[in-house]
């Protein structure tokens, strides 16, 4: 297994995206209160937290779905059928233009490799993407517009990254190497 290096600045900046993005999931602005594996406060000066040793994705995602679904932008029932989906509800959902989109990672610029979903003029749904003027297909039911996305996830997609699309093809790089 080769050893990556990575400068401390790099770390340090990982680290406070993290933090962020940690306080936000759990709803606290004290990140350092939380507790360590061994019980001990964790402080973000002291402990040193690495791609792989703290993955709170599931936090993040919730949260993200929580969000997605206050902002009011896209069809209740649609976020429903999404959500029931576990290969979608892995996702970190977002919104624009009241379309759904799904990233593989919790960080924007979001991963563009899912197709979205987007309300249709005369009601119903457009499948799109995954990139923008590409189009899937015309979908009735928010249940059929999801199908028609689960079909065409990527092979190798899981539980959405904490972090950017950088990030995450530097991990899929790193994860090859091994």
């Amino acid at each position: 297994m080769a050893s990556r290096a990575c400068s401390n600045g790099t770390l340090m900046a990982w680290r406070s995206r993290l933090l962020v993005q940690l306080s936000y999931a759990l709803g606290s602005s004290h990140v350092s209160r939380l507790p360590s594996p061994n019980g001990t406060p964790m402080a973000p000066d002291v402990h040193d937290v690495t791609m792989n040793a703290l993955r709170p994705s599931t936090a993040i995602v919730e949260a993200g779905w929580r969000e997605v679904r206050a902002d009011g932008r896209v069809r209740p029932e649609l976020l429903d059928a999404a959500y029931a989906e576990p290969r979608l509800r892995q996702l970190f959902p977002w919104t624009g233009m009241g379309e759904l989109h799904f990233s593989r990672c919790t960080s924007p610029r979001w991963t563009w490799d899912i197709p979205y979903i987007a309300p249709a003029p005369e009601g119903g749904y457009m499948v799109l993407g995954p990139h923008r003027g590409e189009t899937v297909g015309p979908a009735t039911t928010p249940a059929e517009a999801v199908a028609m996305v689960v079909e065409r996830l990527p092979s190798d997609c899981g539980p959405a990254f904490v972090g950017t699309p950088e990030e995450l093809a530097a991990h899929e790089r790193s994860t090859v190497d091994m």
